[in-house]
């Protein structure tokens, strides 16, 4: 570090000190090398750079040093701050990490702005407001980018030179460049500031400016300096692996180039991932099944997966439009699982497929099918994956969850790193059905969660439907009012 960078960080430490708490210790006594830089990137910016971007492991602590560097920019140099991102939940997050942080210190309180009809504890209270004023002039203020790409100059404004931009990499292109319009028209590059936020999670404007951009201060928090900072912990890094984005929010590892498409979707699972599990040897056992039922039409394949906790296969395929057809081969599969058990003092028979356990898509010809077996009275399960996840902040449907649970599945592996599931090959055309699921894209959604393709714009791109994989990712849902059960 430059020895003029180290001075203006340690003059941040020190302020950071005299003006903010964090766990009721002087702040900056509590805070990374990391978070620090962060706060002087914001604070000293005119002496850093007027452009930076800042990429670091989700938890680290960047929305809390962002707040501070904002709160004690407006206080010494009386400028207006704007935090913008997709959606105002996130910027919220800054937002009242700005309120907690001004009450820790009684000048700055005794800085704030308030109508008449605003009491001060419930500010500290609530914590939710969405702008702030200094008396000596500046303030914060909190805006959503989420909508149309005409709405970003409204939501922004005209005049704001001081821009903290929050999950960046989210923003369209042409949003983007409405942000740096806007600043264009506020001033010069160098009388305004823009300084980004974001996880690794697209190659766009973000990648650049925290990687290669020359004009951009970068700041980028690999796991190894967060966990080296005490900042991020090495045994709960460990429990996130297989998370949804684990390598891009976690490890701050941007998509390669070849993994992700013009729109931003990359692979589910690779013919690679298929391959090292796919077998023509079965083991059968005696564990329960699971099945689910893709009910298709116009010409395409109603499908039927069978899954046990380490195996899965094809039980049936056909093409027919007849609900009765469908109907009866969930009979069939429940009765063909009955089994013989033999224990030590008796001998019975058992239906390793429950009907709870057999779960149908419930929509178009599927319902007819749903329908008709609980009127028969097959308790059945009937999904409609269109709907919330229980999971909301992770996936954005239930489609989405469940075809991540099944490339959990795909992948799982022992301590030794063995896999330790297998898929039954079934192929036609001399094609094993299974690559259907290297068709399956997924993205993350300006929610942060896990997005899968629409099932259209994949019928457009591969000219079919993914009837076996859908069969096998509804092979991973839940029972409707009970538990969330997942055979891993």
């Amino acid at each position: 570090m430059p020895a003029e960078l180290a001075i203006v960080h340690q003059l941040t430490r020190e302020l950071c000190n005299q003006y903010f708490l964090v766990n009721g210790k002087p702040a900056g006594d509590e805070m990374s090398d990391g978070q620090i830089a962060i706060v002087a990137a914001i604070l000293f910016h005119q002496h850093i750079s007027p452009r930076g971007a800042c990429v670091a492991p989700t938890g680290y602590g960047k929305s809390e040093a962002v707040s501070m560097g904002v709160i004690l920019r407006v206080y010494f140099y009386h400028e207006p701050f704007i935090i913008a991102s997709v959606k105002y939940d996130t910027a919220g997050i800054i937002m009242k990490k700005v309120i907690e942080h001004i009450f820790d210190n009684d000048n700055l309180v005794a800085e704030l702005e308030l109508d008449t009809t605003r009491k001060m504890d419930k500010l500290k209270r609530e914590r939710n407001k969405t702008s702030v004023s200094f008396k000596s002039g500046g303030g914060i203020k909190v805006v959503s980018l989420f909508g149309t790409d005409a709405d970003v100059g409204t939501a922004i404004g005209e005049h704001v030179p001081n821009l903290i931009l929050d999950e960046s990499p989210l923003l369209t292109p042409t949003k983007y460049l409405a942000v740096l319009k806007i600043l264009e028209g506020t001033g010069s590059y160098a009388t305004t500031f823009l300084f980004e936020l974001g996880n690794a999670v697209n190659r766009n404007h973000f990648m650049y400016n925290v990687k290669t951009n020359s004009k951009y201060y970068k700041l980028f928090i690999t796991p190894e300096q967060a966990i080296a900072e005490g900042r991020l912990d090495p045994t709960s890094l460990e429990e996130k692996k297989g998370l949804p984005f684990y390598d891009q929010f976690y490890l701050c590892k941007f998509p390669d180039e070849d993994e992700i498409d013009e729109k931003g979707y990359k692979q589910l699972l690779t013919q690679e991932d298929i391959d090292a599990i796919m077998t023509v040897m079965p083991e059968p056992t005696d564990d329960p099944w699971k099945a689910g039922l893709d009910v298709a039409g116009g010409g395409d394949y109603n499908v039927s997966c069978i899954r046990q906790p380490h195996l899965a296969w094809i039980a049936n395929k056909n093409k027919s439009n007849d609900t009765m057809t469908n109907v009866n081969e969930v009979e069939r599969l429940i009765e063909d699982s009955e089994v013989t058990i033999e224990e030590e003092d008796k001998t019975y028979e058992k239906k390793l497929l429950d009907p709870a356990e057999v779960y149908i898509d419930d929509i178009g010809i599927g319902r007819g099918v749903c329908d008709r077996l609980i009127e028969k009275g097959v308790n059945i399960n009937a999904v409609t994956v269109g709907l919330p996840s229980p999971e909301s902040d992770r996936y954005a449907n239930q489609k989405a969850d469940y075809y991540w649970r099944a490339r959990t599945w795909v992948l799982a592996t022992d301590k030794e790193g063995k896999r330790i599931n297998q898929l039954v090959r079934y192929d036609i055309n001399g094609i094993p059905v299974w690559y259907q699921l290297t068709w399956i894209k997924y993205k993350v959604s300006s929610d942060k969660v896990v997005q899968i393709e629409p099932k259209e714009d994949l019928k457009k791109r591969t000219g079919k439907s993914p009837d076996f994989a859908e069969s096998f990712m509804l092979s991973f849902a839940d029972r409707v009012g009970q538990p969330g059960i997942l055979i891993l």
